[in-house]
């Protein structure tokens, strides 16, 4: 894995998310981990939003949450 990554990688891992994790608590960890590095806010969005949000919704509503408010 790369340090932070792509926005295919971060689709893939939040489908996966969504369709049960990784197996392990250990994986679970280390993917939303890797996850976080570019989309901070994408955990809450995955396991806490009671919409029914496709991996693409969630990405893009986890950008604009990671966005600075201007005043």
């Amino acid at each position: 894995m790369a340090n932070k990554p792509s926005y295919s990688e971060c689709l893939e891992i939040v489908k996966k998310f969504q369709n049960g994790g990784y197996g392990s608590d250990a994986k679970n960890q280390e993917m939303m981990n890797y996850l976080s590095t570019a989309y901070p806010e994408a955990s809450d969005l995955i396991f806490w939003d009671k919409r029914d949000l496709t991996p693409e919704q969630i990405l893009k509503e986890a950008d604009e949450r990671a966005k600075p408010i201007l005043l």
